[in-house]
């Protein structure tokens, strides 16, 4: 469903597909295949970097959307672009 009927915004390192919810909170899913990296620690290492990215990005705009994050072959061995990519995609949090 959400391949279907998601919205997909892309960036040179990652796609991000964005599709309401019934929950009541935002949702975060980061996938990294193996055509990113061979190696399980390279592909670890930057799901942890994005997770800490949207971490720190996550919103308040959009509390019933659920995000997939796909991390491309790009991403590898590019972690400042990573989280520039994902600051373009992700609105940020707003001031308190």
């Amino acid at each position: 469903r959400l391949y279907a009927k998601g919205r997909r915004l892309s960036r040179p390192t990652v796609h991000c597909y964005v599709i309401e919810n019934r929950a009541h909170a935002a949702r975060f899913s980061v996938v990294c295949g193996r055509k990113v990296s061979p190696k399980a620690v390279t592909r670890n290492r930057l799901k942890r970097v994005a997770r800490a990215t949207i971490a720190t990005l996550q919103s308040d705009h959009a509390p019933t959307h659920d995000f997939l994050v796909v991390l491309r072959p790009a991403a590898a061995g590019n972690e400042p672009q990573l989280r520039q990519d994902l600051a373009a995609l992700l609105p940020a949090k707003r001031p308190a």
